[in-house]
């Protein structure tokens, strides 16, 4: 069994103390490195995130014959009413976007203005593409909801880089004072 159905197949609640200690985990190492250390971290993780997500969407999927597809937003929210393992299913849609929000931010570079809302948009853009291409081939579902779910999961993933953001300022900024 690989390592993304393992995580799938656990009790949601050891599923959200692993995000958010991972969140707490990369916020804090990253906040410890500087310059180009950080950047060709950020790039390498950036890399595996998206190896990750084209693996788990599209790579290691199989051809499905009686393919759907969903088009209609928050279609998932109301049949996950009646259907409640799709709660899992956003969920883990949500954070298999999440390492790549985390990373991409600090892998742009500081000459990048405006870090997160690329790396959000950057990551919607590869979220549709992934369903086009689900769509083209018949694997998985294309389902406009996935596409919400992952750049929910960019946007939360890229509140790691704010929060780094302002940690290293009031960190430096306290440096100078006692300086």
């Amino acid at each position: 069994m690989n390592l993304l159905m393992r995580f799938y197949i656990q009790p949601m609640d050891m599923v959200f103390l692993e995000i958010a200690l991972m969140f707490t985990a990369w916020t804090v190492f990253i906040t410890l490195l500087k310059g180009k250390v950080k950047r060709y971290t950020a790039l390498f993780f950036a890399a595996a995130a998206l190896i990750g997500i084209l693996l788990a969407t599209i790579l290691r999927r199989q051809y499905l014959s009686n393919y759907d597809v969903n088009f209609i937003p928050f279609y998932t929210f109301v049949a996950a009413k009646v259907q409640p393992e799709l709660y899992r299913t956003m969920v883990m849609n949500v954070f298999l976007f999440m390492p790549l929000g985390m990373s991409m931010p600090f892998a742009l570079g500081e000459k990048a203005k405006r870090r997160a809302i690329i790396t959000v948009l950057s990551a919607l853009a590869l979220a549709v593409l992934v369903e086009l291409v689900q769509l083209a081939l018949s694997r998985g579902m294309c389902d406009i909801d996935d596409v919400i779910c992952n750049t929910l999961g960019a946007f939360l993933g890229s509140v790691s880089f704010i929060i780094s953001s302002r940690i290293s300022k009031f960190i430096d900024k306290h440096k100078t004072n006692r300086g």
